[in-house]
């Protein structure tokens, strides 16, 4: 089994993080879904969400804070999970 070291370094999996909480945006922008459907929404867009930082933890404790942000989509990142 992989670790979560492993599983958060692999840019395939943050991709698909990525499509998903996508589609929860996309679905929490109607106004005609439904409630339980809003909820759902709302509460994997917030599971990613702890991902997302989960994710900028172990890249910082992995790389380095200084070559962490040597990468412009590293920065990006931290600036999208900070804000």
């Amino acid at each position: 089994m992989k670790t979560l070291k492993e599983l958060f370094l692999n840019e395939y999996n943050i991709l698909m993080l990525i499509i998903i909480n996508a589609i929860t945006i996309v679905i929490q922008g109607f106004n005609d879904i439904p409630h339980e459907w809003m909820t759902v929404a709302f509460m994997i867009d917030s599971f990613i969400s702890v991902l997302f930082i989960m994710e900028m933890f172990v890249k910082l404790n992995h790389f380095g804070t200084k070559n962490y942000f040597q990468s412009g989509w590293n920065r990006l990142d931290f600036f999208l999970v900070v804000v």
